[in-house]
């Protein structure tokens, strides 16, 4: 089964994390649009938009994407810890198929927060993980904003986030090609979405990993 790759978003208009802006609800569906016109540009399979909990959103209607092909296909979702927790989900997933004598292995797609930057910008510079750190430590634990009983990641948490055995797709093209490969092969994946607007991140940076995701990271996963 080809492997595939594409975005997914809920739409959702969050406050910047330092600033506190809000974009309206025009300049939100605006962005949204311009995500997917991109993704569909640069050849990404993929456009998901889905509904998340705890923030504002311009779609009001979630559509809901399904596996092509045979089988009972199933999205798996990480946003902390170590992505290979996955990995009883899915055995337990193959032997339920074969328990009910499916012919076929299934598909497994995963979803995950990402940001990815050119190799040539130095993905682990103090400037692009500055970008990322805000927006990514004040919303993954819980699928919206961090609260008191859970409070945003520190630096270090985040650092362990982004790193080889982490939930967070973030980094430079090559450690992210790497690190899809690792999770490709372990977890049996078929597609891969990666949700590039989390909790506020500057649309340009969200469009610049949409480019990325076509233009490099798809080929090389080919």
């Amino acid at each position: 089964m080809t492997f595939r790759l594409g975005i997914a978003t809920w739409g959702e208009r969050a406050p910047h994390p330092d600033t506190g802006e809000l974009p309206s609800p025009r300049e939100g569906f605006l962005q949204l649009t311009e995500l997917a016109r991109t993704a569909d540009r640069v050849g990404l399979d993929i456009v998901a938009v889905g509904e998340g909990h705890g923030a504002e959103h311009v779609n009001p209607d979630p559509l809901q994407l399904r596996a092509a092909g045979h089988g009972i296909g199933v999205m798996l979702n990480v946003m902390e810890g170590r992505w290979d927790q996955l990995v009883p989900y899915v055995k337990a997933y193959r032997e339920a198929l074969h328990g009910f004598r499916h012919s076929t292995r299934g598909a497994v797609g995963l979803l995950l927060p990402g940001l990815v930057v050119s190799d040539d910008d130095d993905a682990r510079s103090p400037d692009a993980l500055t970008l990322a750190y805000p927006h990514f430590a004040a919303s993954t634990r819980t699928f919206g904003a961090a609260s008191a009983d859970e409070p945003a990641w520190t630096p270090e948490e985040f650092r362990e986030q982004y790193g080889p055995e982490g939930a967070l797709l973030v980094g430079g093209v090559s450690d992210v090609v790497t690190k899809l490969r690792a999770m490709r092969e372990t977890l049996e994946l078929d597609r891969v979405l990666v949700r590039v607007d989390v909790n506020g991140l500057p649309h340009d940076a969200a469009l610049r990993t949409v480019e990325l995701l076509g233009r490099e990271v798809l080929p090389a996963l080919r």
